[in-house]
């Protein structure tokens, strides 16, 4: 006959981790103690520093894309001026006149 296995008294417990959580939330700004009916901040001050921060991220990010359409539409011009100055006309497939009806120069 197998070994029998004792069983434990009481009801099973789930076993527990060494990480201890914060028993309070911090605010992101300043890292001090928040209530927990506020969201991120615990003063107005804070607030109002959280969202000047967010302000100035998506400021960032606005001028970094509004960089590289720049460059793209730079690049785009360098090319038109290159073709232009070997005497290529901009638009091949059309006889551009001045002052007509296909005039590239309005």
């Amino acid at each position: 006959m197998p070994p029998t296995i004792p069983l434990p008294e009481g009801p099973p417990e789930a076993e527990r981790s060494g990480v201890v959580g914060s028993p309070q939330p911090v605010c992101v700004v300043c890292g001090g103690p928040r209530k927990l009916r506020k969201r991120e901040a615990c003063s107005d001050k804070c607030r109002a520093a959280l969202s000047r921060r967010r302000r100035a991220l998506t400021q960032t990010t606005r001028d970094q894309e509004t960089r590289a359409a720049l460059e793209a539409i730079a690049g785009l011009v360098q090319v038109t001026l290159g073709r232009l100055g070997k005497g290529t006309p901009p638009c091949p497939d059309m006889v551009c006149s001045p002052g007509g009806d296909n005039d590239v120069t309005r």
